[in-house]
């Protein structure tokens, strides 16, 4: 008579084989290796911006939300040509403070002089932690205006208030170059309460570009565009730091 356990041997025999082989018989999920190598390459990727419009709500609110969308994919790296007229301050600032405000996340950004900085075009060039322009290039710095519409009445109230917005606007700009340049400047100061055209090389020794580059291409770079607006008269009044073509 077979003793009582002996059929359960193959079945242990068994067991092992299939303990030993389950490796191969069920493999482990892995994540995608193409995942890591992806983010990696996305944070090391520049990002390059032709901004070439004036400053306006709608040009700053572009530049804002692309930004906005390749931080959130992981982009540390920016690089912003600039070649811009100018336009309205406050844009200008909402720009700049929240360029500015990305350095503490680590984003690193570059800006370049490509033709013209003028006015508030200043204001997103500061945002630049790196900042370069090319030697055929401008620095325009002057003072905020409003502009009235025809038939506004011009009660003193009025005047005072708008002169108001004027100081407060050129104040603010002030604060921003200076903190960028890393101090006071008389030639700033005057230049915003009256008007001054900086080259490079003037631009340089005032600390507002700490190189002139010969270029600005980036190999490898990702590359978005900011389109102009379609052509529209503008209409009301606009707080602005620097002539439009209109009134040049």
């Amino acid at each position: 008579m077979n003793h009582p356990r002996a059929f359960l041997r193959p079945l242990f025999l068994l067991a092992g084989i299939c303990v030993l082989y389950s490796p191969l018989t069920f493999p482990q999920a892995q994540n995608p290796p193409s995942q890591p190598n992806q983010a990696a390459q996305i944070a090391e990727q520049p990002f390059q911006i032709s901004f070439f419009v004036p400053i306006d709500p709608n040009s700053t609110n572009v530049l804002i939300q692309i930004v906005n969308g390749q931080v959130n994919q992981g982009r540390k790296k920016f690089i912003i040509l600039l070649s811009s007229q100018g336009g309205d301050v406050l844009s200008g600032l909402a720009a700049y403070n929240y360029l500015h405000g990305l350095d503490g996340l680590g984003i690193d950004i570059t800006t370049y002089n490509l033709g013209q900085v003028d006015s508030a075009a200043n204001l997103i060039f500061c945002a630049g932690k790196h900042r370069y322009a090319l030697p055929d290039t401008r620095f325009l710095i002057h003072s905020s205006f409003n502009a009235v519409p025809p038939g506004t009445p011009l009660n003193s109230s009025f005047l005072e208030g708008q002169l108001q917005q004027v100081k407060n606007m050129n104040q603010l700009s002030l604060e921003v170059i200076e903190a960028t340049i890393g101090k006071q400047s008389k030639e700033i100061e005057a230049a915003i309460e009256g008007q001054n055209i900086f080259d490079p090389q003037q631009a340089l020794q005032l600390g507002l570009i700490q190189e002139i580059k010969h270029d600005f291409v980036t190999p490898g770079a990702a590359i978005a565009d900011i389109a102009p607006p379609p052509s529209a008269p503008t209409t009301g009044a606009m707080i602005s730091a620097g002539p439009t073509s209109s009134s040049k």
